[in-house]
C-alpha cells in the first residue's frame, strides 16, 4: 500500500487531506509538529510528502540532509497529483492539488469529463507528455517540460517530476506520485531575450528591410505562447494601401485570398 506523510500544523487541512487520500485506499500518516514529522520520517519510508511551502521550510530547517534532498527534491512544487495505474497501463486521475485548480480552473472531476488527462496538453506538446507518462509508468522516475491548457485556453508550462510506486511485490506499477513547477514565467523571460538576441545579430548583419521585418516578426510571435500566426502590414504615404512586409504561420493560399 502506497504511504504518505501529511505534514501541516492546519488541522482543518490535514483532516481535509487524509480523507481525501485515505477514500483512495491510500496509507496515510499526518503531522503536525516538525519533531511528529521527523520521528516518522526515522521510522518509515514515505512514496510521498505532502506539506504547504512554509511547513517544509520548517521541517527542512531541522531534517538531516539526505532527507531533506529527497524531500525539497519531490516537494518544492505549486501542483502535486495522484495518478492510479491499472494492469492494462491506463491512468487513471485520483487526485490533485487545489493550487492546480486556483490556477487551471479544472477540477479533477472536469479533467475526466474532457477525456483525461491527454485532453488538456497543449497539442503540439502532447508526444512529449505522452513519453514522461510511458517512461514513469513502466518503473522510472521522469522529468519533463510540457504545457497545460487552462479552461480559459492558456497553455502554461509545467517541468514535472513523477515517480512510480510499485505493489508489495516491486513488480508492477500501481500509482504515479507527481509533482509540478509552474514555469511559465521563466519560459516566457527565456523566449524574450532570445527574440532580442535574434533582432540584434539581425540588425548587425543585414540592412534589407524586408528580412529585418521577417526576423522582427518570427522572434515576436516566437516570445508570444501560444501564437501561431502573424504578419506586419505597411501603410503607403496616404494610408490607404496596406502591403504585407512579412508573415509567419501562414500558407501563400491563404495570404492570395
Amino acid at each position: 500500500m502506497s504511504k504518505i506523510l501529511l505534514f501541516s500544523p492546519d488541522k482543518d487541512e490535514r483532516a481535509r487531506l487524509r480523507h481525501v487520500l485515505s477514500e483512495h485506499g491510500l496509507k496515510v500518516r499526518s503531522a503536525a509538529s516538525v519533531r511528529t514529522a521527523r520521528q516518522f520520517l526515522e521510522k518509515s519510508d514515505f512514496d510521498l510528502i505532502l506539506a504547504p511551502p512554509e511547513a517544509l521550510a520548517d521541517l527542512h530547517d531541522e531534517t538531516p540532509a539526505e532527507e531533506r534532498n529527497r524531500i525539497i527534491a519531490e516537494m518544492i512544487s505549486d501542483y502535486v497529483y495522484i495518478f492510479r495505474v491499472t494492469e492494462t497501463g491506463q491512468l487513471i486521475g485520483e487526485w490533485i492539488s487545489e493550487s492546480f485548480t486556483r490556477v487551471f480552473g479544472l477540477t479533477l472531476q472536469d479533467v475526466k469529463a474532457r477525456g483525461g488527462w491527454q485532453h488538456i496538453v497543449y497539442p503540439p506538446d502532447l508526444p512529449i507528455a505522452l513519453q514522461h507518462a510511458q517512461i514513469v509508468a513502466g518503473g522510472q522516475e521522469h522529468v519533463a517540460e510540457f504545457r497545460f491548457i487552462t479552461r480559459e485556453g492558456e497553455p502554461r508550462w509545467l517541468r514535472d517530476h513523477a515517480r512510480p510506486v510499485f505493489d508489495d511485490g516491486g513488480k508492477r506499477v500501481t500509482r504515479i506520485f507527481g509533482a509540478s513547477q509552474d514555469i511559465t514565467e521563466r519560459k516566457r523571460d527565456e523566449r524574450v531575450m532570445e527574440a532580442q538576441a535574434r533582432i540584434g545579430q539581425v540588425l548587425a548583419t543585414t540592412t534589407s528591410l524586408d528580412e529585418v521585418l521577417q526576423h522582427i516578426l518570427e522572434a515576436a510571435c516566437n516570445a508570444i505562447p501560444a501564437a501561431e500566426k502573424g504578419s506586419i502590414l505597411l501603410a503607403d504615404e496616404q494610408g490607404e494601401n496596406l502591403s504585407i512586409a512579412a508573415r509567419w504561420g501562414y500558407d501563400d493560399e491563404a495570404v492570395a485570398a
